[in-house]
């Protein structure tokens, strides 16, 4: 689920059908990664109330958490034993984490912005606008875990 613009993402979604088919999908074992926007329309809740997520991870968000565009940031931030480098662009945040939720990553505010609950990942930043591969390596061997 790419980043963007959370509202228009659900819209789409509800507007196209696609969105009973991703949770349907999903529900049975399909690999998912939500990226900022994408992570918000993933989440269980939206602490904004809006948009209605699809309920898939177990998360609490909050959309713009760090500000307005002119507040984007690159933070490093340790992924898998390495330093990533972050770009948070008008980023969420995680606020709350169910308790089958793996933490991947945290920000120097000890805030998670990278988790993992069974077949599906979540980051708040943007993994795509790096030449670094190792996420979506990370999240490839996710999908070969998928029982086919």
């Amino acid at each position: 689920m790419p980043g963007g613009e959370s509202t228009s993402i659900s819209n789409l979604l509800k507007t196209s059908g696609m969105k009973n088919e991703i949770i349907k999908r999903q529900n049975q074992g399909l690999p998912l990664w939500g990226t900022c926007a994408g992570l918000i329309i993933i989440s269980k809740e939206v602490q904004e109330k809006s948009p209605e997520p699809l309920k898939l991870l177990d998360v609490s968000t909050s959309r713009n958490y760090y500000g307005r565009q002119i507040d984007s940031f690159i933070e490093y931030i340790d992924f898998d034993k390495y330093s990533y480098e972050g770009v948070f662009i008008r980023a969420p945040a995680i606020i709350n984490i169910g308790k089958n939720v793996n933490v991947l990553a945290k920000s120097k505010n000890n805030i998670p912005v990278a988790v993992r609950e069974g077949s599906i990942l979540g980051t708040t930043f943007h993994p795509e606008l790096t030449d670094d591969l190792r996420i979506h390596s990370y999240f490839l061997n996710m999908t070969k875990e998928v029982k086919k």
